[in-house]
């Protein structure tokens, strides 16, 4: 016997039998491609503005690789007070002097959303002196 094993909740189940469905429907289908142009779209824009990814991720959340854990934190600081929030890792979860931001990229993020984050996150990390 299992001591602590425990079946999912009915609306965990519901909600990943719909989510299912909107894959396997048109509209999921246009989801992905969306989600794959604007993750092309991400990683063009972060390498032409400096920076560097700490992985070549195929998933949507992108690491940003910053390589000091003050600085990860203090751009993690600065793009929240530009109305963005990411999250930084850093030693130990990270190897030390491998710290990153982590950047979660969206099937409906438009060009312009984009586009401005990447210039948000250029201007905070030349200020704390990552760029």
């Amino acid at each position: 016997t299992y001591i602590y094993s425990n079946s999912i909740s009915p609306g965990t189940a519901g909600a990943a039998l719909a989510s299912v469905g909107i894959v396997e429907s048109s509209e999921g289908q246009v989801l992905l491609t969306n989600l794959e142009k604007n993750k092309t779209l991400f990683k063009q824009e972060m390498t032409t503005a400096g920076f560097q990814f700490a992985a070549d991720s195929n998933h949507p959340i992108q690491p940003i690789l910053i390589g000091d854990a003050k600085k990860a934190g203090a751009l993690t600081k600065g793009l929240l007070q530009e109305g963005y929030l990411v999250t930084n890792l850093s030693y130990p979860v990270v190897t030390a002097g491998r710290d990153e931001i982590r950047v979660q990229i969206s099937a409906t993020h438009t060009e312009e959303s984009i586009r401005a984050f990447v210039a948000a996150a250029k201007k905070v990390a030349t200020k704390v002196g990552i760029l």
